[in-house]
């Protein structure tokens, strides 16, 4: 499932900062990846998450965050994690209780 979030360039600095630690210290990142849709001069811009630790990286950034489609359209691009996750299937499902 992708998830998408609008942020300010100071959000997205930090939350790619979160990301990419979170990527490097999991084991099951091979489904992992955030994508940046942002206009020229624009102020900030949206994001688009998607893997196994996606619910716990919502949490570093609290509301805002809504399902949407794989980011394929024109003016994506990865910022961080597996480019290839895009199309892949998630191989790992949780559920908290």
């Amino acid at each position: 499932m992708w998830r998408s979030k609008d942020m300010t360039r100071e959000e997205i600095a930090a939350f790619t900062r979160t990301f990419r630690a979170v990527y490097e210290l999991s084991v099951l990142n091979d489904d992992m990846a955030l994508f940046l849709h942002r206009e020229y001069e624009e102020p900030g811009g949206t994001v688009a998450i998607t893997g196994n630790q996606s619910m716990f990286l919502e949490i570093t950034s609290p509301g805002g965050w809504q399902n949407c489609d794989p980011p394929v359209a024109r003016g994506w691009k990865v910022v961080a994690g597996n480019p290839r996750a895009v199309t892949a299937e998630p191989k790992y499902h949780f559920v908290l209780a």
